[in-house]
């Protein structure tokens, strides 16, 4: 169902990601799924904490390296953003 909601860009994706990895929580897979999705979303965020919340030795996986590095690129963007429009007031 995550990938069919996936498939649909419904915004109950997220919803089903989440419960796949209560189903199955040592699925690292699961993890990345979800912070993809999170990320598609604009939830960067989000997607940063539902990578710190993968199994234990998940750091060393090039998939979760990866999209952390994109979600914290993300992030940043919106923060330099953010000041930028504080500055300007």
């Amino acid at each position: 169902m995550a990938d069919l909601a996936d498939a649909a860009k419904s915004p109950s994706v997220l919803q089903w990601r989440i419960r796949v990895v209560q189903l199955d929580p040592t699925n690292l897979k699961n993890y990345l799924a979800w912070a993809n999705s999170e990320l598609e979303l604009g939830e960067p965020e989000m997607a940063l904490q539902a990578l710190r919340q993968a199994p234990a030795g998940a750091e060393v996986d090039v998939g979760r390296q990866n999209l952390s590095a994109v979600a914290l690129k993300q992030t940043l963007r919106v923060w330099l953003r953010l000041r930028a429009s504080f500055e300007n007031k």
